[in-house]
């Protein structure tokens, strides 16, 4: 969405780190790495 707008960003390393940490669950693997990337960054970035 944002490349369509011309607009994009990075992340940091810790930013990365950050996000794994937070969007990883011993059951369900990497799943609800989606969730973690909504709520921290898409969500703050469409207020």
């Amino acid at each position: 969405q944002l490349a369509g707008q011309g607009m994009g960003f990075e992340l940091t390393d810790a930013t990365k780190t950050h996000l794994a940490t937070q969007g990883y669950d011993p059951t369900m693997g990497a799943r609800p790495l989606r969730r973690a990337i909504q709520r921290l960054i898409e969500d703050p970035l469409s207020e």
